[in-house]
């Protein structure tokens, strides 16, 4: 109970912004740098900044905001180390569908970076998953999610973000989440980038 209520007042984009900036501790730990990572995390940041989708939208399902929020998922679930190294390992099998949102360079380019150390492939996953709790709405699903964050955290000894900085990051008010398809799931947009842990041009 104690741990819910550290997260519960935080959004999703609020949490998701709390795990990138684990990932991001987790680059420093074991001294990751370089393009590959800088291409992740500018991608990742973006789950924090994409606007509401106002209503009503008769054509919600058309809108360039809800098209960009599908790619934006796309990729969440594409840069996952395991759909990389699968797709590089076996990029001819006629099987794989290939990747929607990544493209082939930058596919190469995360995968000699993910094979360069596998703790920090396993925190990417458990990153990855925080956006996907936003589907189901409302904070309780989030939580197993951070938690498992957490325990790939603690397992090679990184240090975890500050919970309380984040709780700034709070869920829309019942009449602002009436105006949005998506607010009530995700919380208020902000620029998640102003709680980075490192600079993006670090080589």
């Amino acid at each position: 109970m104690l741990f819910k209520s550290k997260f519960k007042k935080i959004s999703l984009r609020g949490c998701a912004a709390y795990a990138i900036c684990c990932l991001e501790n987790a680059l420093i730990h074991f001294d990751l740098k370089g393009d590959a990572w800088n291409f992740l995390l500018e991608k990742l940041w973006l789950f924090t900044s994409l606007p509401e989708l106002a209503r009503p939208q008769s054509n919600a399902s058309d809108s360039k905001d809800m098209r960009d929020l599908e790619d934006l998922y796309g990729f969440y679930y594409e840069c996952d180390p395991l759909n990389i190294i699968l797709e590089a390992e076996e990029r001819k099998s006629p099987s794989l569908r290939g990747l929607a949102t990544i493209a082939e360079a930058e596919m190469y380019t995360l995968y000699d970076a993910y094979k360069s150390n596998d703790a920090v492939c396993n925190i990417i996953y458990a990153v990855c998953l925080i956006p996907y709790a936003g589907w189901n709405g409302g904070p309780d699903p989030v939580y197993p999610k951070i938690k498992a964050l957490h325990k790939q955290m603690k397992k090679y000894g990184i240090g975890l973000p500050e919970a309380e900085r984040f709780k700034k990051y709070g869920w829309l008010s019942k009449e602002k989440a009436a105006l949005s398809v998506n607010g009530a799931q995700y919380g208020e947009p902000f620029n998640g980038k102003e709680e980075r842990s490192i600079i993006l041009n670090r080589k």
